[in-house]
C-alpha cells in the first residue's frame, strides 16, 4: 500500500489485485529463460526455433485460459492462473 500512495483505495479491490500480482510473479522466472534464449537464438541468426517456442507458448496459454478461467468463476485472480 505504500507503493501505490493512495489511502482511498478499496482494501477488497487492493487484496485482489495482490492475489492476482503475486499468482503472476510466479511465471517471471520462465519468462527470463524464455527470454534470455530467444535473444541468443536470434543472435546466431536462428530466426525459427523462436517462433516455435512462441506458437507453443500461445497453445499451452490458450489451453490455460480454456480450461482454468471458467473454473475460476468470477474471482479475479481466474485470469492469472
Amino acid at each position: 500500500r505504500l507503493l501505490i500512495g493512495n489511502d482511498a483505495l478499496d482494501p477488497i479491490v487492493f487484496s485482489a489485485a495482490l492475489r492476482y500480482v503475486r499468482i503472476r510473479s510466479l511465471g517471471l522466472p520462465a519468462m527470463v529463460v524464455i527470454g534470455t534464449a530467444q535473444s541468443a537464438c536470434l543472435g546466431m541468426q536462428d530466426v525459427r526455433s523462436p517462433l516455435y517456442v512462441l506458437l507453443a507458448a500461445a497453445a499451452v496459454n490458450f489451453l490455460g485460459d480454456v480450461l482454468l478461467v471458467p473454473r475460476a468463476g468470477s474471482k479475479i485472480f481466474g485470469g492469472a492462473a
